[in-house]
């Protein structure tokens, strides 16, 4: 925000006119942001108080909490891993989350994730079969360790649209990979204003193409759902989407290459609140073109069947024998 302001104002001192800024009300940083977790007791859901991250967002430290001071108030979604200990220290439950704070570490707001990535967020079915867990072993070149546990809501999380108003936006809540699959997204669709928030690391891509087709593939949720969405990605592709899917800003560099450093703002229409067809009825014409595929298929096997032996050639041409004595 700081890199926003000093862009303003030499781009006044340059052009000689005059500017006015407007600040944003949310800030999203990506999934993994945090360096560490999140620990909570797990018989009282109490949350340790000395840690790193609540340090990091609290009045005491000199950065969250510092550009509030210095820029603008603002609300902060971003990613959190929230680890429930045992009284014995032990691992109850992990969830892998996008956190909504409004203020310091006492207003977190946290919605889990609910659509895990198998051999990246938990290893399935790895007691039954403990060659799974070495095959991943032998692949990543580190165990696993814990299983995150799958979120269980689809309530989108109501957020001020700046801090301290009364007027809420529903947020979709997204993490890593979930914004592609439909099925899902479109459980928290209400007649409401809303906007699809997704944060996500995407760092097993790499820098390859599939940075690309991830965002596009998400592009269809605004789509099918006429929600906005953004998104904010670490190693990939960071993007604002109007609810058509039309990108109404994105980060990249000079050469188009979305893998740098910076700030995006963009301002989200948020003013749809019809319920679409897909957000009723699903992915329910899938099966059902399969099916009609399936009874045309079954048809024309059997209209071959009857007609089997009933074609002829006459005088060099092809035709079906309707029965007449040939001359």
């Amino acid at each position: 925000m700081l890199e926003l302001q000093e862009k303003a104002l030499e781009r006044s001192a340059r052009e000689g006119t005059e500017i006015s800024l407007e600040m944003p009300a949310w800030v999203i940083w990506p999934e993994s942001s945090f360096p560490i977790s999140t620990f909570y007791r797990d018989s009282t859901g109490e949350r340790f108080p000395v840690q790193d991250n609540v340090n990091f967002l609290s009045a005491e430290e000199e950065y969250v909490q510092a550009i509030r001071d210095r820029v603008c108030d603002f609300i902060l979604l971003t990613g959190t891993d929230d680890i429930y200990l045992s009284d014995e220290g032990r691992v109850a439950r992990a969830y892998n989350c996008l956190t909504v704070f409004e203020g310091d570490y006492s207003t977190a707001v946290p919605f889990a994730k609910a659509v895990l990535v198998p051999f990246g967020e938990y290893i399935p079915m790895r007691e039954t079969f403990p060659f799974l867990e070495k095959a991943f072993e032998a692949s990543a070149g580190t165990a696993m360790g814990m299983n995150y546990t799958p979120g269980t809501s689809s309530d989108p999380v109501p957020v001020p649209i700046r801090p301290g108003s009364s007027v809420k936006v529903g947020v979709i809540p997204l993490v890593c990979f979930e914004d592609v699959v439909g099925s899902w997204v479109r459980r928290f669709v209400r007649p409401e204003p809303q906007v699809l928030v997704n944060v996500t690391n995407d760092g097993w891509f790499n820098r390859s193409w599939a940075n690309e087709q991830h965002w596009r593939n998400a592009a269809f949720r605004c789509i099918e759902l006429r929600r906005s969405m953004v998104r904010a990605a670490n190693t990939g592709v960071s993007v604002a989407l109007a609810p058509n899917g039309a990108v109404i800003a994105d980060l990249r560099d000079a050469s188009g290459s979305p893998f740098t450093r910076g700030v995006m703002t963009a301002t989200l229409p948020a003013g749809c609140t019809e319920v679409t067809l897909y957000a009723m009825l699903g992915d329910w014409a899938v099966p059902a073109c399969f099916l009609l595929f399936l009874a045309l298929l079954v048809r024309r096997i059997l209209a071959a069947g009857r007609g089997a032996g009933k074609e002829s050639v006459r005088n060099g041409v092809y035709r079906p024998d309707r029965g007449a004595t040939p001359r």
